[in-house]
């Protein structure tokens, strides 16, 4: 079994320089202090950014409307129209 420890708080009497003067000190006591949390309003979740086949796919739509116009470009050019499009979605 475990002892338990008394948790009797003593008093310390000092006396000053002066007679008839008494200070009585107590130990510190364990304060509570807790820190105001402060939390950043609220900011608007950003979406996932596009996964590499939804860009495949969208640039490959990007593709056929550009054979379709007789448009020229290229692939590249294909893909970075896809992903812009795709983020502000």
């Amino acid at each position: 079994m475990a002892k338990k420890k008394d948790s009797i708080k003593a008093t310390k009497t000092v006396t000053t320089g002066k007679p008839g003067r008494k200070t009585t000190s107590k130990p510190p006591g364990k304060k509570a202090t807790r820190k105001a949390v402060t939390r950043s309003p609220e900011l608007p979740s950003t979406p996932p950014p596009p996964t590499p086949g939804q860009v495949a796919e969208a640039a490959y739509h990007f593709y056929l409307e550009r054979l379709e116009k007789g448009l020229s470009g290229d692939s590249q050019g294909d893909w970075l129209a896809a992903e812009a499009a795709l983020r502000t979605r």
